[in-house]
């Protein structure tokens, strides 16, 4: 038994691997709304993810008159 704990990050981490298979077995299933909400979920968990591991902040802008999530 490891000592180390099992954090919320991990969880999260676990949860987007996850989310990537379901995703991957709706696509296969052609159930794509289904997919499309995996995808938006797991890229949900991700922006978090990567917001307390490497500091990224996202805000919405437009790019060529088109609005996108970007980062800085």
């Amino acid at each position: 038994m490891s000592n180390e704990t099992y954090t919320l990050l991990d969880a999260m981490r676990e949860e987007i691997d996850f989310l990537s298979e379901l995703k991957k077995l709706s696509d296969k299933e052609e159930k794509f709304p289904l997919s499309a909400s995996y995808a938006h979920q797991r890229n949900s968990l991700k922006r978090i993810v990567n917001r307390f591991e490497n500091g990224n902040e996202y805000y919405l802008g437009i790019k060529d008159g088109e609005t996108y999530v970007m980062t800085r």
